[in-house]
């Protein structure tokens, strides 16, 4: 029983140890001697040397050098989103995954992608990635979920930018918290503006909106008559 406590732990600590090992290996895809060279040199120092920027340099470099080579610009495009640098990363995965087939071991990448397309409204490229991902078959329920609700919101997006509706500015009641169903509100660091959103009355059931309203102070206002502030679905919150 001792015997076998020691290997099972023996046999523990040395799977964790050769993660990182397995890590800084280049993949068999990339077949040139240098070109591996460099990948597991810029894995070195990411993983061992914990020199992330020196890493970078070494990516930049293989990149550059190698540009067939998928993997590298995914390695990248992983640091880059690491250290903030967003829109480096996007445009690293989208040319690391166009190099590489649609496959289950990129499911993750597609996740990433999707999201960094979505902070700058490419949503042809967060689209793309989504679509990809659901196409891997992925079994996380959460993960197909947040794809389909993305590729939803692609589907929105795209009617919103083809048929604009502009501001439709117009002058709030006095005092603006006569507005019922009022949520949220929040007032600028200027004291200038107010944004909050509204509940307008349905004209049929199941056709509840909720609208998002900036109020600016044209002047100063006057005092008047306190008001009740309302809040919650079916004015049943009172203040």
């Amino acid at each position: 029983m001792i015997l076998q406590r020691f290997l099972l732990g023996f046999g523990l600590v040395s799977c964790l140890a050769t993660v990182p090992a397995l890590a800084q290996q280049a993949p068999p895809t990339i077949t040139d001697g240098k070109a591996r060279n460099l990948y597991e040199k810029a894995q070195n120092l990411y993983y061992r040397d914990r020199q992330p920027q020196q890493a970078l340099l070494v990516w930049q470099q293989l990149t550059d050098k190698y540009p067939d080579y998928g993997d590298p610009f995914l390695r990248k495009a992983s640091l880059l989103t690491i250290l903030g640098d967003h829109p480096g990363a996007l445009q690293a995965y989208k040319t690391g995954l166009g190099k590489l087939p649609v496959e289950a071991a990129r499911a993750g990448d597609y996740l990433v992608l999707g999201k960094l397309a979505a902070e700058v409204g490419d949503y042809a490229t967060m689209r793309a990635a989504y679509t990809n991902y659901l196409s891997t078959s992925p079994t996380n329920k959460n993960q197909v979920a947040l794809a389909k609700l993305q590729l939803q919101n692609c589907d929105f997006a795209a009617t919103a930018m083809a048929h604009p509706t502009g501001a439709a500015p117009e002058r709030l009641a006095a005092p603006l918290n006569q507005f019922r169903s009022q949520y949220f509100p929040v007032l600028t660091a200027d004291n200038k503006s107010l944004i909050f959103t509204t509940q307008r009355t349905p004209e049929k059931v199941g056709q509840e909106n909720e609208d998002v309203f900036m109020a600016h102070l044209l002047r100063r206002a006057l005092g008047g008559e306190n008001q009740r502030l309302v809040i919650g679905r079916e004015h049943r919150e009172v203040l």
